[in-house]
């Protein structure tokens, strides 16, 4: 009897209401432990949800553009060949702003021509953005077939820089190969690259 009351020795193993408070402390804890795990996840599906959100609005405002290429079809000159382009890029879905276009793929010595308006603060759909472009070679061939290898099907890749009413920034590329009867640039869907923040444009 005495070997047992030493053993259940309050001194070395606590009193009753000892043991009532450690585990209540262990329940409280691992309540505490539960509850924030909970928290976590609900922020986690709230972080997600509005991610999701902002990027449905993002892509409802977000700008696109089409572009249309006409062409005089070239002529022979003793200077050599020149070859006009006339460029006409519209916005067709959204407004855009601070608008810039150049040429990112040009093998064939395309260039703009002086004074080319590439630029544009804003636009609304349906508005255009006119430019010109210019292809000059000394060479004067005298066969067709030497005049069509030097430029046309040749690749050339346009790349419009903008941002959308939220300050969103993206590039888009429109891209096709040159041609003396007909050239179609087909458009492909704009690329997000940043968001630019809030910022005054007074």
């Amino acid at each position: 009897m005495n070997g047992l009351l030493l053993f259940f020795n309050v001194t070395v193993w606590g009193t009753v209401s000892d043991w009532i408070m450690i585990f209540v402390t262990a329940i409280t804890a691992g309540f505490i432990l539960s509850t924030l795990r909970s928290q976590m996840k609900v922020q986690k599906l709230q972080e997600n949800t509005s991610h999701i959100e902002n990027e449905r609005f993002r892509f409802e405002i977000m700008p696109s553009f089409e572009i249309k290429c006409e062409t005089n079809n070239g002529s022979e000159k003793e200077t050599g060949i020149d070859i006009y382009l006339y460029f006409e890029l519209k916005l067709i879905a959204n407004p855009a702003k601070n608008i810039q276009v150049s040429f990112n793929q040009n093998l064939c010595g395309l260039i703009l021509q002086e004074g080319a308006n590439t630029s544009k603060i804003f636009m609304n759909v349906g508005t255009n953005l006119l430019f010109d472009g210019h292809f000059h070679s000394a060479k004067n061939p005298s066969r067709a077939d030497n005049f069509h290898k030097i430029f046309w099907d040749c690749p050339l890749s346009i790349k419009v820089e903008f941002e959308d009413i939220n300050n969103n920034k993206y590039e888009q590329f429109l891209v096709g190969d040159l041609n003396a009867l007909e050239t179609n640039l087909k458009a492909y869907q704009p690329v997000f690259i940043s968001n630019l923040g809030i910022r005054s444009d007074n």
